[in-house]
């Protein structure tokens, strides 16, 4: 669908946004990231927690601390919504109401048929979504896929993406959200895993998924531990028509946390890092070759190339909302919580 793309109000070329949200992400990450650019001007901040907010406004020169949105200044064209996935349908609304584009924070949505209703409102309203997938911007990342894609190892055959660390505590306070299953829209597999299946996705270019078996384990409510087989589609045409996938993601588990592409020659690996190096192993899994990651690939970067692609797009003419979003790591998650079998922690 074509639209109008954003022109900036103040003929400067600078994108006027606020934030919704002013936690640890927004703190430690695209605060610093925005530092580095002139082609945004920082109007807002504004949180739930006002001290907070006042706090950040103050640390980073923004303007104003709101206590409510409704109170932002008329010139604002973007926004970043860095709020639980679970409180996000009634601000998204407001949002669109005022026709402001949006930078969500990952998780999009918490399932299919809100990821769909949310494009429905961004469609309708004309205003860009994006998702906050900052691991899309990797080196790492970018690498796999190059060579994916020109097919220098043969077809892709299967996909192993881990993501495994035992947690004997959450490390949150007792009152966060990530405590909350309906706030973080169900476990880590939502919560963390995303970032995981969205890295995949991005590299083999999957149209789509399907999920086959399914074993969850939780606690207190929290799903904390995953592991899935599924099959992605439409990889494109260096990979075979269907690509079978072994997803593992785990806070019970101690374990490998990367992701490994099985071709028919070889084999590449990555982990999850922004500043993992590109290994290419045999299959008897000896290395072969690397690929090292340049030393100004840092999180910081991968940050501001995020803005960039949000930018980008907002001044684009038109938008794939689906990739924008992560249509395709929403509809795996979701899968794998409809259908998930239940079983017991081993030992908790």
């Amino acid at each position: 669908m074509a639209l109008t793309p954003c022109k900036c109000r103040n003929g400067t070329g600078r994108l006027r946004v606020g934030f919704i949200g002013a936690g640890a992400v927004v703190q430690s990450y695209h605060l610093p990231a925005l530092a580095r650019r002139r082609d945004v001007q920082i109007l807002w901040v504004s949180d739930l927690d006002t001290t907070r907010a006042s706090a950040v406004a103050r640390q980073w020169g923004i303007p104003a601390a709101l206590t409510d949105i409704e109170a932002s200044p008329p010139e604002t064209e973007a926004v970043v919504l860095a709020v639980p996935v679970g409180a996000r349908a009634p601000l998204l609304e407001r949002i669109a109401g005022r026709g402001w584009h949006a930078l969500c924070e990952k998780p999009f949505a918490r399932h299919e048929a809100e990821h769909l209703e949310f494009l429905r409102i961004g469609r309708s309203s004309g205003i860009r979504l994006y998702a906050g997938f900052v691991r899309r911007q990797y080196w790492a990342v970018e690498c796999a896929r190059s060579l994916l894609s020109v097919g220098l190892f043969g077809p892709l055959e299967s996909v192993l993406a881990c993501d495994c660390e035992e947690q004997h505590a959450t490390g949150v306070r007792t009152d966060s959200y990530r405590n909350d299953a309906e706030a973080v829209g169900g476990g880590v597999l939502m919560e963390t895993g995303i970032h995981l299946v969205d890295e995949l996705v991005s590299i083999t270019g999957a149209a789509d998924a399907v999920v086959g078996d399914v074993a969850q384990m939780r606690t207190a409510g929290l799903e904390v531990e995953t592991v899935a087989e599924a099959t992605l589609l439409g990889c494109g045409a260096a990979c075979d028509e269907k690509v079978p996938l072994s997803l593992v993601v785990s806070r019970v588990t101690e374990g490998y946390s990367g992701m490994c592409f099985r071709c028919r020659d070889a084999e590449i690996r990555i982990l999850l890092t922004p500043d993992s190096d590109v290994a290419i192993h045999d299959h008897r899994g000896a290395l072969v070759s690397s690929f090292h990651v340049p030393p100004d690939r840092t999180l910081i970067d991968a940050f501001e190339r995020e803005w960039s692609e949000f930018i980008d797009g907002v001044r684009s003419p038109v938008i794939d909302y689906e990739r924008a979003t992560g249509l395709v790591a929403t509809k795996v998650v979701a899968a794998c919580y409809a259908g998930g079998q239940r079983r017991a922690p081993a030992t908790m």
